[in-house]
C-alpha cells in the first residue's frame, strides 16, 4: 500500500505554503551562508517530521492497530481514523469497533481522545492530561453457565506464553471521561432469557495514578447511566491504588426493577419475587491497611416499592407497598447498625392452613438439617450480639388475611388498620424502647396496646385493651367441644409486665362479656346480659392469681333432667372419648416430669368478691311422670374473700323468689373444700304442691294446699360423702290440707303448725323442739 497516496490533498497544501513562507523570510541576492543552510536543512526536516506524523503516522498506527486488535481477538477490527497533532501531543480515534464471531456488534467506540502531558519528561512517567471517550458500546451475551460470546478471546490469551516480568512503569492518566455510553447483555443462561442494558453512561474520573505523592490523594470519580431504565449515579472520593486503599463514595440508584435479578441468585428462592423496585441514596466508606481492620460504613436511605412475593404454587405471601430505611451509620465489621427511621406502609400478610393442619409457610422451609450434637446451645449464646438501634420504626396501614380450612366449615378473618411504632430500640445493655400497636379485626374488634421492652436484660411491659370481639366468630374452633354456638361480645383489658426475675405479671385485668348465650336441648339455654372480671392478677413468682370482682348481672337460666339423670346444660358439651394408653407401655420420666421440674410455689387464688344479680332460673325434672318445674326469680348473691387451695370461710349472701311467691335467703360463712356452711337459711311459704311428684307412689295421700316456712342457723359440713352438722331455729306449716285418696275424704287440715326452738344434729340424727303450736 502506498502510504502517500493516501495523505489528503488539504494537508499537502498547507505543508507547501509553510514551506514557501519560510524559504521567502531568507535574504535575497545574498550567498548562502552555511548557517542559513543548516538552518534551511532543519526546517526541511523538521516540516518533513511533521508532515510525516500528521499525514503517514496515523494511517500506519491505523493500520497496525487493526492488525494487533485482530491478532489479539481473533476477529474482524476495523478503525476509520486516527488523528495525531504534535502540537498538542493529542492522538484521536475515531469510528473505532470489534466484530462479533457473527459479525454483529461487539465493542465499538464513536470517538477516543488522549493528550500526552510535557510533565512526562521530566517525571520520568507516562502522565496523560485528558483522555475522553464517546459513544462507547458492548454488546455481548451469555451462552450458558460461565459461557459467554467473548469466551473466545479470554482462551486465545491463556494459550499465549505469559510474561511474568513485571514493569515498574509510573503512571498518571487524568480528567478521564466516557459519554454517551452503553451496554447490552444477552442472557441465554436462564429459563426464559434476560436482556439487560445500560444507556446514557457517564464515567467522570479526575485522576489514576501510582505516582507515590499522587497515590495518597483522593480521586472523586462520577457515575451516571440508567440501568434497565432505572436512573443511577456514583460519584465519590477513592484511593485506588493506595496501599491503605480509602473509598468514599455516593450511590443514587432509582425504582430498579428486582424480579429481573432473582434468577441470579445462587439458590433458587422458596418463594416468587413477582414485583419489586429499589432505591438506594446511600453514602459509602471502606478502608484498609496492614495494621487496621478494615472498616465498612454505610449511612444514607434504601426504599423497596411496590413489592410483591407470591409461593412458587401461586397463593400471595405478602404485598409490600413502600419500605424505607434511613440509616445514620452501618458499620459491617464491627456490627454496628445504627437507623434513624425504619418505615412500613400498606404491609399485607396472607396466612393459611389446609384441611390436614399444614400451614402454607412451611414451603418456606427448608429439610432440618441433621442434628449435630458437638454444638451446645451455650456456644450460641456466647457469640457476640451486634449493637442494633432504631430510633423510630413505624408500620402504617398493615393488613393479615387469614383463611384456615382445617377446623368444621373453615374460618377466615381479616385484621387490618394494623398500626405500629417503637421508639428507641437497641439491643444495647439495659437499653428500653417504648411501643404502640393498634388494629381493627373483621371491621368490629379493635385491639391497641403500649408499653416498653429491654432485649438486655429480657423485659417487657404492656397496657392491651380489646373491644367488640364476637365469640360467635370462634364457633369453627369451639364446634369440636360444643354442640351449639355461644354469643356474646368480649372486652378485655390489662397491664401485664414480663422479667427475668419476676416472671410474667398481670395487674388490673378486666374481663367484660355481654349478650352472653347459649341454646342446649329443647328451648332451653342461658342469657346473660353482663359477666364482668374486674382487678383481675396474676404473679408467676409467687404463683398466685388474685381477682377483686366478678359479677353476673341480669341472667336467664332454663336447664332440665333428662329420663336417664343427666342435666340438659352438659349437652352443651360434646362427648371425647378417652384415649387408651398402647398396652406394655411404660411411662418414663423426663426432664418435665416432676423429679426434673424446678419447684415453684404452690398455686394459690383470692376471689374478693362473687356477684350475682338479677338473675332468673328454671328447672324442669324429665324423670318424673309429671315432669315438675322449679323457678328461682330476681335471685341474688354475693360471695366474699373466696380463698384457694387452702379454703377458708368465705362470707355468702343469698336472696331469691321460689316458684314466684317463696322468699329464700341465706347469709353465713361457707367453706367450699371441704364443703361447709354456717349461718342463716330462710325460706318462707314454700308451696308443698310442688314437690308432690316426689312423694313415695305408696302413699295414698293428695296434698291439696299447704306451706312450709322456716327459719333456721345452720352449721352443715361434709364427711365422707354424708351430711354432719346442726341446726337451730323454728318451722312451721300452714294452711295445711290434706285428703286420704280411697276414703276420699279429708285427712288432715290445720291452718297453722308451729314448731319453735327446733334444735338437732344430722348424724346421729337427733332432735328436740321447745314447743309445738297447732291452730284451726
Amino acid at each position: 500500500m502506498n502510504v502517500a497516496s493516501q495523505i489528503p490533498e488539504r494537508k499537502k497544501h498547507r505543508l507547501y505554503v509553510i514551506l514557501c513562507k519560510t524559504l521567502q523570510r531568507l535574504p535575497r541576492g545574498a550567498t548562502m551562508t552555511r548557517k542559513n543552510k543548516i538552518l534551511l536543512i532543519s526546517l526541511a526536516s523538521v516540516a518533513a517530521l511533521l508532515i510525516f506524523i500528521i499525514t503517514i503516522l496515523p494511517l500506519i498506527v491505523r493500520n497496525q492497530a487493526v492488525s494487533a486488535i485482530e491478532r489479539e481477538t481473533g476477529r474482524k477490527a476495523v478503525i476509520e481514523k486516527i488523528a495525531i497533532n504534535p502540537f498538542t501531543l493529542t492522538v484521536t480515534v475515531n469510528g473505532c469497533a470489534i466484530k462479533d464471531k457473527d459479525g454483529g456488534p461487539f465493542i465499538s467506540i464513536g470517538r477516543l481522545r488522549a493528550s500526552l502531558s510535557l510533565a512526562s519528561l521530566y517525571r520520568r512517567a507516562l502522565i496523560l492530561s485528558e483522555v475522553s471517550i464517546d459513544d462507547p458500546a458492548i454488546s455481548f451475551a451469555r451462552l450458558a453457565a460461565n459461557n459467554y460470546s467473548f469466551n473466545d478471546i479470554i482462551e486465545r490469551q491463556k494459550a499465549k506464553p505469559q510474561n511474568k516480568s513485571k514493569s515498574g512503569l509510573s503512571f498518571s492518566i487524568n480528567n478521564i471521561s466516557i459519554t454517551n455510553g452503553s451496554l447490552d447483555f444477552d442472557d441465554r443462561a436462564i429459563p426464559g432469557g434476560r436482556k439487560h442494558t445500560i444507556r446514557n453512561l457517564t464515567i467522570a474520573v479526575p485522576f489514576i495514578s501510582n505516582i507515590p505523592f499522587l497515590v495518597e490523594k483522593y480521586t472523586d470519580p462520577h457515575i451516571s447511566a440508567l440501568v434497565n431504565g432505572a436512573p443511577f449515579s456514583f460519584q465519590g472520593k477513592v484511593k485506588p491504588l493506595s496501599k491503605s486503599m480509602e473509598t468514599s463514595v455516593h450511590i443514587d440508584l432509582k425504582q430498579l426493577s428486582l424480579p429481573e435479578y432473582v434468577a441470579y441468585l445462587p439458590v433458587r428462592p422458596p418463594a416468587d419475587l413477582m414485583s419489586g423496585k429499589l432505591g438506594i441514596n446511600c453514602d459509602l466508606t471502606y478502608r484498609v491497611s496492614k495494621d487496621k481492620k478494615p472498616e465498612l460504613g454505610i449511612k444514607g436511605r434504601i426504599v423497596l416499592d411496590t413489592i410483591a412475593v407470591n409461593l412458587r404454587s401461586g397463593p400471595p405471601l405478602f404485598r409490600l407497598p413502600s419500605f424505607q430505611v434511613t440509616a445514620s451509620d452501618l458499620d459491617v465489621f464491627a456490627k454496628r447498625f445504627l437507623f434513624d427511621t425504619i418505615t412500613i406502609d400498606g404491609l399485607e400478610l396472607f396466612a393459611s392452613r389446609n384441611a390436614k393442619g399444614v400451614w402454607m409457610y412451611s414451603q418456606l422451609l427448608p429439610a432440618a438439617p441433621a442434628e449435630n450434637k458437638s454444638e451446645t446451645a451455650g456456644d450460641s449464646q456466647q457469640a457476640h450480639l451486634p449493637l442494633v438501634q432504631v430510633t423510630s420504626l413505624a408500620v402504617n396501614n398493615g393488613s393479615i388475611h387469614f383463611n384456615d380450612a382445617q377446623p368444621t366449615g373453615g374460618f377466615k378473618s381479616e385484621i387490618s388498620q394494623i398500626d405500629a411504632a417503637v421508639r428507641n430500640f437497641s439491643t444495647a445493655e439495659g437499653a428500653s424502647a417504648d411501643y404502640e400497636c393498634s388494629l381493627l379485626m373483621d371491621n368490629e374488634a379493635t385491639f391497641s396496646a403500649d408499653g416498653s421492652f429491654s432485649l438486655s436484660p429480657l423485659s417487657a411491659s404492656a397496657s392491651s385493651e380489646l373491644s367488640g370481639m364476637k365469640i360467635q366468630r370462634a364457633w369453627p374452633y369451639l364446634s369440636q367441644y360444643l354442640t351449639a354456638p355461644l354469643k356474646g361480645t368480649v372486652e378485655l383489658s390489662s397491664e401485664m409486665s414480663f422479667s427475668k426475675a419476676l416472671g410474667l405479671t398481670v395487674e388490673q385485668g378486666s374481663l367484660l362479656v355481654t349478650g352472653f348465650s347459649a341454646r342446649y336441648g329443647a328451648n332451653e339455654g342461658f342469657d346473660l346480659a353482663r359477666f364482668e372480671i374486674k382487678d383481675a392478677g396474676y404473679s408467676q413468682k409467687k404463683n398466685s392469681a388474685e381477682i377483686g370482682e366478678i359479677r353476673l348481672s341480669k341472667g336467664d337460666l332454663a336447664l332440665s333432667r333428662d329420663v336417664d339423670g343427666t342435666l340438659s346444660a352438659l349437652s352443651l358439651l360434646k362427648s371425647r372419648p378417652a384415649k387408651p394408653a398402647p398396652s406394655g407401655s411404660v411411662k418414663m420420666a423426663s426432664a418435665d416430669s416432676p423429679q426434673h421440674r424446678p419447684t415453684t410455689p404452690k398455686f394459690t387464688f383470692r376471689l374478693k368478691k362473687l356477684q350475682l344479680e338479677k338473675f332468673n332460673a328454671a328447672f324442669t325434672d324429665k324423670t318424673l311422670e309429671d315432669k315438675p318445674r322449679f323457678t328461682l326469680t330476681n335471685t341474688s348473691l354475693s360471695l366474699t374473700n373466696l380463698n384457694g387451695p387452702q379454703f377458708t370461710p368465705a362470707r355468702l349472701r343469698f336472696a331469691s323468689t321460689f316458684n314466684k311467691a317463696t322468699p329464700l335467703k341465706a347469709n353465713g360463712d361457707i367453706t367450699p373444700l371441704p364443703f361447709r356452711y354456717k349461718g342463716r337459711i330462710s325460706i318462707g311459704r314454700l308451696p308443698l304442691r310442688d314437690f308432690e311428684a316426689y312423694f313415695p307412689d305408696n302413699i295414698n295421700v293428695i296434698i291439696l294446699d299447704g306451706f312450709a316456712d322456716t327459719d333456721m342457723h345452720v352449721d352443715i359440713a361434709l364427711k365422707n360423702g354424708k351430711p354432719v352438722g346442726s341446726f337451730k331455729g323454728n318451722a312451721g306449716i300452714r294452711a295445711f290440707h290434706a285428703i286420704d285418696t280411697e276414703a276420699e275424704e279429708d285427712l288432715l287440715k290445720w291452718e297453722s303448725l308451729q314448731l319453735d326452738d327446733i334444735q338437732g344434729n344430722l348424724e346421729p340424727f337427733r332432735l328436740s323442739l321447745r314447743q309445738i303450736a297447732l291452730n284451726g
